[in-house]
């Protein structure tokens, strides 16, 4: 009889280890969690400041592409000026370069990463938008373009929102650009723009989108070049035979325009093409190279950066952190998202 209470009492005793380690458990997981999700919120803002504030060592290493990355003291995308700037101001050409295929450095990763003293801590991405979503479709074989736009945030049509459009196409051999249409999108948020018989082997669409005040700058271009700092690199030798065209974006009294600025146009040693009168305005630069147009557009809202190959619908998951501002590039308003993740526990 006295083994069956021995038995008995063992079985309650190893009952209650068993609930208590459950409960224990249950109460210090989330906890556990809270204390992550506020380490990498912590961490995020600490990286997010660095990133807008820092204009870093070269403060010209955006616009200057002789200084390699290896170069690099310090990391940061904001814009220097000698005298006092606005809050959350970033420079264009720092971040075209970090997005820019033909400026991409194969050691950029771990160089950022070493820089903002990641580690094998912590990886981050980060991701630019506008506050209006723009796209854009051209009907095959014609010059007559779809255009919706869309809230960012909700992903609604925008009823209302004004259109600018101007095409750019070569003509005799230089850069021409078609009479500007201005037009104003449907209760389903779109809009067609139709530059009727233009016919052109290749050519660039130079969007202006204003609703409410709210400015966003699309660029559809057939052939790409990059451009940073006034200066273009195209993998197609430029005809510098012929005059550049800038496309600038301008504010009359309320009322939006797109224009153009000519520019001569040299090739450098290091095989760029320097422009001879850049305009700080411009939103995209257009030269002819053997008989087709090239653009270089200075539109960032493609723009992407990641510490690692990631896919950026998968990170919101548990175990990362997102933190969003709102700040100025080349006087548009974009939105900066940052994201901050474990690698290592």
């Amino acid at each position: 009889m006295h083994i069956y209470e021995y038995l008995f009492t063992a079985i309650i005793i190893v009952t209650m280890i068993l609930a208590s380690s459950i409960v224990a458990e249950t109460i210090t997981s989330p906890q556990g969690r809270i204390s992550e999700t506020e380490q990498l919120k912590v961490t995020a803002q600490k990286i997010m400041n660095q990133i807008l504030f820092d204009p870093g060592d070269p403060v010209d290493w955006g616009s200057n592409h002789n200084v390699a990355m290896q170069q690099l003291l310090t990391f940061g995308l904001g814009q220097h000026s000698e005298t006092t700037r606005g809050a959350y101001v970033l420079d264009q050409d720092k971040i075209l370069r970090l997005s820019n295929e033909t400026n991409t450095d194969p050691t950029l990763r771990p160089i950022i990463s070493g820089l903002l003293n990641l580690g094998n801590d912590y990886g981050v991405a980060i991701e630019f938008a506008t506050p209006l979503i723009v796209d854009v479709t051209l009907s095959p074989g014609t010059c007559r373009y779809n255009i919706m736009v869309a809230s960012q945030q909700n992903g609604l049509p925008v009823y209302g929102a004004t259109i600018i459009a101007r095409l750019y196409y070569v003509n005799s051999g230089q850069v021409a650009g078609s009479s500007q249409i201005v037009t104003l999108t449907d209760t389903t948020g779109n809009c067609i723009v139709d530059f009727g018989n233009l016919t052109a082997q290749s050519k660039s669409l130079v969007l202006a989108v204003d609703y409410s005040n709210t400015l966003v700058v699309k660029v559809v271009a057939d052939k790409t070049a990059a451009i940073l700092g006034g200066e273009i690199y195209s993998t197609t030798p430029l005809d510098v035979t012929r005059t550049a065209c800038q496309a600038i974006v301008t504010n009359l009294d309320g009322t939006y325009a797109i224009q153009s600025v000519n520019s001569s146009i040299a090739p450098t040693p290091d095989g760029w093409y320097q422009l001879g009168t850049p305009e700080p305005a411009t939103v995209a630069t257009l030269a002819v190279a053997n008989g087709d147009l090239v653009c270089a557009s200075e539109d960032v809202s493609n723009a992407t950066y990641s510490s690692i190959s990631v896919n950026f619908q998968q990170l919101t998951n548990p175990v990362s952190y997102s933190i969003q501002r709102s700040v100025t590039i080349n006087e548009l308003t974009y939105v900066i998202t940052l994201y901050v993740w474990r690698m290592s526990y």
